[in-house]
């Protein structure tokens, strides 16, 4: 299917909200429940508190991103981790797997402002953010939810991203 890059870029704008009260898919609950579990009252859990093993059930639905801060103030999302799952969605780009890129200038058929605007709110706020809304791809059209969550230290500080995508109609 080919689609028209200029419809991509006004079709994927994500609701995007700390409310977490419309949480719609197991995965994205499942996530924030293990995640708000490790927290034991404080603002987020540790990288190392955290572990894919623990939910291996939802890790191919699953990325991890290293929050990197230049000295000059920027912040971008690299990619460590990519589910199986978010490669075969992606299995017709260029490059499926984007483990060690960074979200701005991975290949994707839309502009990602809308994604870094996600990632840079849950890395300022230390939030947990949620998105629905709807994509667009070479291989499908539909709704997607996606559910950040911070991971950093007692400092406040988020070091690392962990977030969840469902394409809500594919289960």
């Amino acid at each position: 299917m080919k689609i028209d890059e200029t419809d991509i870029y006004k079709t994927y704008n994500p609701e995007i909200t700390s409310d977490l009260s419309d949480l719609k898919e197991s995965i994205s609950e499942d996530l924030f429940r293990y995640w708000d579990g490790l927290r034991n009252g404080r603002a987020m859990p540790t990288w190392d508190e955290f572990s894919l093993m623990d939910i291996y059930k939802s890790a191919p639905y699953m990325l991890v991103l290293d929050v990197v801060r230049s000295n000059e103030g920027k912040t971008r999302f690299q990619y460590r981790f990519v589910g199986t799952k978010i490669v075969e969605y992606w299995r017709k780009r260029k490059i499926a797997d984007h483990t060690g890129m960074f979200a701005d200038e991975a290949p994707r058929i839309y502009s990602p402002s809308a994604l870094i605007e996600l990632y840079d709110r849950c890395a300022k706020e230390a939030v947990p953010i949620l998105s629905c809304g709807r994509y667009e791809t070479e291989t499908s059209i539909g709704e997607h939810e996606r559910m950040s969550l911070p991971l950093g230290g007692d400092d406040g500080v988020v070091e690392k991203l962990v977030a969840s995508v469902d394409r809500l109609e594919n289960r």
